[in-house]
């Protein structure tokens, strides 16, 4: 995933998480994403949908995967998994827990 597919991705988490975001909260991943920190707002956004079970829609799921993939091998890698596994897909399409995400 590119840095232009990354910006996409967070601002349209951004405002899939808008309605569970305070202010102040919105306020800190403008600011983070303005600064071009695009990783620790997807990290923090990733933690707010997780914490708050907030479905997010099957095509935006699949696109948060894809950049999770991309931690594969690192040291985040399980936590940011393990933070998917808790986010609910709207509709039917969530996978089963025991399935991985991406399928390589």
């Amino acid at each position: 995933m590119n840095r232009a597919e990354q910006t996409a991705l967070v601002w349209a988490l951004t405002d899939s998480a808008k309605p569970i975001l305070t202010i102040p909260a919105r306020l800190w991943l403008h600011a983070t994403i303005g600064a071009g920190d695009i990783d620790d707002a997807l990290r923090e956004l990733l933690a707010v949908l997780s914490k708050s079970r907030a479905p997010l829609e099957p095509e935006l799921y699949l696109r948060v995967g894809f950049w999770v993939a991309g931690y594969s091998g690192s040291t985040v890698e399980a936590t940011l998994v393990e933070l998917m596994k808790c986010i609910p897909i709207n509709g039917d399409a969530c996978p089963p827990a025991d399935q991985p995400l991406i399928s390589r």
